[in-house]
């Protein structure tokens, strides 16, 4: 199939155009949003020309990969039926890849026989650089390693960044779990130089959160603190609440051990509103200690007692037994260290007569 003309300045852009654009995007940040909406107005055509078609299911298709959607496979094995090496060679083998991401690893050999069959592997035959060993890394095996490190020397910036940040990150998980930390935090400080050039931010967040643990795992808790701090600022803007979670229970211990008690009652808000909203209890309960300690040490005793007895009530409304006694020995410990008449009368002030701490009267 021959490749759509480039757009010519100066007029409203044809399908041709439009899919020529689309064909040479890079599918990370705005190249990833610019995507999807030159994937839906090509979808609106009635009568596609083949080759704006065959664009548009060959990037559809790469974008249900990056996206992993269970499809993924099948649209890429479609698409590149429209397609001639090497960009058919190129779906292709996008395609055994999507079958080892689904758990699929039986097809996803076969896939690759059939291609080795077909002799659109061998010598002289026009192969995509990198992309057979970023294929064989997915295959697993002895030498996933090798071949991802090969890939990355292969594959080109910045038309294969997206695979290129793809295999750093997958290099650093293997490197990490082998106890290489040290190379594991070089893959993820260049996962993260290519997510900040295309102005990435799920893959920001992403690799700012594993940098940071890594550094963690590696005892450079100072160097840590500030990857982790970007990555929840990023999953707080995106919504995502696992991240948030994942990332701030980290983060909130980093905070309480430099002493950052302001830092600490913000990270455990963030916390605390995102257990709440997705119902994990204990979550919730750790996150009020933790901003309740954070607002002590800054003197605002009331404003602790506020979102400690805040809590309390959130965990007796749903009934998480285990959770409220979590908050009901910490209560009683805040107690000992306030005073009790001074702390019950704060507490009556806040919240009315009432015990919370677990005491008898």
């Amino acid at each position: 199939m021959p490749e759509p003309s480039p757009p010519e300045a100066g007029s409203s852009p044809t399908p041709e155009e439009q899919a020529a654009e689309l064909d040479g995007l890079v599918l990370l940040g705005s190249g990833r949003a610019r995507a999807a909406e030159l994937l839906a107005a090509l979808a609106g055509l009635r009568e596609p020309a083949p080759e704006v078609d065959g664009v548009r299911a060959a990037r559809a298709a790469e974008v249900a990969y990056q996206g992993q959607h269970p499809d993924a496979a099948q649209l890429l094995e479609a698409a590149a039926a429209a397609w001639t090496p090497p960009r058919q060679t190129s779906l292709r083998l996008r395609a055994v890849r999507a079958w080892a991401q689904a758990q699929e690893p039986d097809t996803a050999a076969i896939r690759f026989d059939e291609l080795l069959d077909d002799g659109l592997l061998d010598d002289g035959q026009p192969v995509p650089p990198g992309e057979v060993a970023l294929t064989r890394a997915a295959l697993g095996g002895d030498h996933v390693r090798s071949e991802l490190e090969a890939a990355l020397a292969a594959l080109p910036s910045p038309a294969a960044d997206a695979d290129r940040l793809d295999a750093h990150l997958r290099l650093a998980d293997l490197l990490q779990t082998g106890g290489d930390t040290v190379r594991a935090q070089q893959q993820l400080e260049a996962a993260l130089g290519l997510a900040r050039r295309h102005e990435d931010l799920l893959f920001i967040g992403l690799s700012s959160a594993l940098l940071g643990n890594v550094l963690v795992e590696r005892g450079r808790l100072d160097a840590a603190r500030p990857h982790l701090e970007a990555a929840l600022a990023v999953a707080w803007e995106r919504g995502d609440g696992l991240m948030v979670l994942s990332v701030g229970t980290v983060l909130v211990a980093l905070q309480q051990r430099g002493g950052d008690w302001q830092a600490v009652a913000v990270t455990a808000r963030a916390l605390g509103a995102v257990a709440r909203e997705r119902g994990h209890w204990l979550a919730l309960a750790d996150a009020a200690v933790a901003e309740g300690v954070g607002l002590r040490e800054q003197g605002r005793l009331r404003e602790a007692v506020e979102v400690l007895v805040a809590a309390y009530d959130a965990l007796a409304e749903v009934g998480a037994d285990v959770a409220q006694r979590i908050l009901q020995a910490h209560l009683a410990e805040v107690r000992a260290q306030v005073g009790k008449r001074d702390f019950d009368a704060l507490v009556e002030e806040v919240a009315g007569p009432r015990t919370l701490h677990g005491e008898e009267e």
